[in-house]
């Protein structure tokens, strides 16, 4: 594996390599190998951080796999990895933008939980998505 010949060379052996090359794995479109390397990551002794289940969620919900990344985040909430309020809103406004707004809403339970705020990029998408519903609502009442 790529890891054994990195480390073999002297490189640490820490989180934060397996966070950047699994980012670099799903940018260059190999997911599978991404997900092999998140994986992997206890066999070399580590715990994955909430940036790394990040990355790992962000990815997995770009390429509108939700479920998987909804299991993701269960995962690391019972593993004792708590999110901070820039994972949620991160994740709140990649779902808007998919149109998935019943999931965005789990996640936003999720900000009031833990009493972080709604930051003002993701409460933009939500008013921009609120006034376009309301328009199209309008729509539908106006008759010629």
């Amino acid at each position: 594996m790529l890891l054994d010949k990195l480390f073999a060379m002297n490189i640490k052996n820490d989180v934060v390599v397996f966070t950047t090359m699994i980012s670099a794995m799903f940018k260059v479109g190999r997911r599978e190998e991404a997900k092999k390397l998140f994986a992997a990551i206890s066999t070399y002794g580590l715990v994955p951080d909430m940036y790394t289940y990040g990355v790992m969620i962000n990815n997995l919900l770009k390429e509108d796999s939700f479920e998987e990344a909804d299991n993701l985040f269960s995962s690391m909430e019972k593993s004792g990895c708590a999110p901070d309020s820039r994972l949620l809103n991160g994740i709140i406004r990649t779902l808007l933008r998919k149109a998935e707004v019943a999931k965005a809403g789990n996640y936003l339970s999720k900000i009031d939980e833990n009493n972080f705020a709604v930051e003002a990029s993701t409460a933009s998408l939500l008013l921009s998505l609120f006034s376009m519903e309301e328009q199209m609502n309008l729509g539908n009442r106006v008759h010629f």
